[in-house]
């Protein structure tokens, strides 16, 4: 059998105490500093503090010459506010760098906290739950033992054994993409 890796959830309180030093340092924003602050004594990242922060960040960009709009997708579960810009080509690096300025001021801080907030991944494996059996299936055609009561994030923890061990040929996150795609998506 696989060895599972144990995946490690960091505590929302260390998440977001990194991530306040890390956007201060980064040159984050009032507003996305204020957002982060409520997050850390409200315990987590809403999706309504995201959308606040993508709307941010587009009107930043937007200011900053640049064609941006909102959306929100949902991914694993997990709706994701955020925007698309767009910068031209060319190469030209100057748009670039305001859209990375924006993105820095506005939203990079925030948003890692709240993909990768206990609540955030707890929605994720919940909703990657329904694909075991067919993730098993796929590994044990391949020669891997499944535990039968095995939960989505020893699962996946196989599915990336696998996949390093067998040098990409046993690729069972091919059977979850399609298998969610066929499902609707997330």
């Amino acid at each position: 059998m696989v060895p599972v890796v144990e995946r490690s959830i960091e505590p929302f309180t260390e998440l977001i105490e990194r991530a306040v030093g890390d956007a201060v340092e980064a040159g984050a924003s009032e507003s996305q500093l204020a957002l982060l602050k409520e997050a850390a004594t409200a315990g987590e990242v809403t999706v309504e503090q995201m959308r606040e922060a993508a709307r941010t960040v587009v009107q930043c960009m937007k200011d900053a010459g640049l064609e941006a709009e909102y959306l929100e997708t949902s991914n694993a579960g997990v709706t994701l506010p955020s925007y698309q810009v767009r910068v031209g080509t060319g190469g030209d690096d100057s748009r670039h760098a305001l859209g990375e300025a924006c993105e820095t001021r506005e939203y990079n801080a925030i948003s890692y906290v709240y993909q990768v907030q206990p609540s955030s991944v707890a929605l994720s494996d919940a909703h990657y739950q329904q694909f075991v059996p067919v993730v098993r299936e796929c590994l044990q055609d391949a020669g891997y033992t499944v535990d039968p009561a095995a939960r989505w994030v020893e699962v996946e923890s196989q599915l990336q054994q696998a996949l390093i061990e067998s040098d990409g040929t046993v690729n069972c996150f091919e059977v979850v993409i399609e298998a969610d795609r066929l499902s609707g998506g997330s």
